[in-house]
């Protein structure tokens, strides 16, 4: 099989993530929060279920189709992970794309300011 010349980063706690982020084609990340605001950004993503609370997130913006899931933690701790789906996800524009299609709107980061305004009316 031959070698793809991708173009990886890791990015660590702590980092100024959004410019990087933006820069990027897609990401993959926990079904954590962080899955959350890849969706409400757009960025297409694969997730990792990697303890017992994500299973919620996963199984649900899996089954919308806003996320690929390309793995997750097995019973005795071992990694399950599906490198097709990865490779889709890195590889794959259209992927990527319909990803996006299906992200558009469905988290809009307006929920600070809708707590604000409901405070201010009172």
């Amino acid at each position: 099989r031959k070698k793809k010349n991708l173009n990886l980063v890791i990015l660590k706690p702590g980092v100024e993530i959004d410019a990087i982020l933006k820069s990027g084609m897609a990401v993959i990340t926990a079904a954590g929060i962080t899955s959350l605001e890849m969706v409400a950004r757009e960025i297409p993503i694969g997730i990792i279920k990697v303890s017992k609370n994500q299973d919620s997130n996963f199984e649900s913006l899996a089954r919308k189709e806003l996320v690929l899931p390309v793995g997750s933690r097995g019973p005795a701790g071992s990694w399950i992970i599906n490198l097709a789906l990865i490779e889709k996800l890195l590889l794959d524009e259209e992927t990527r794309n319909n990803l996006k299609i299906k992200m558009h709107n469905f988290i809009d980061l307006l929920g600070a300011d809708r707590i604000i305004s409901k405070i201010e009316a009172k």
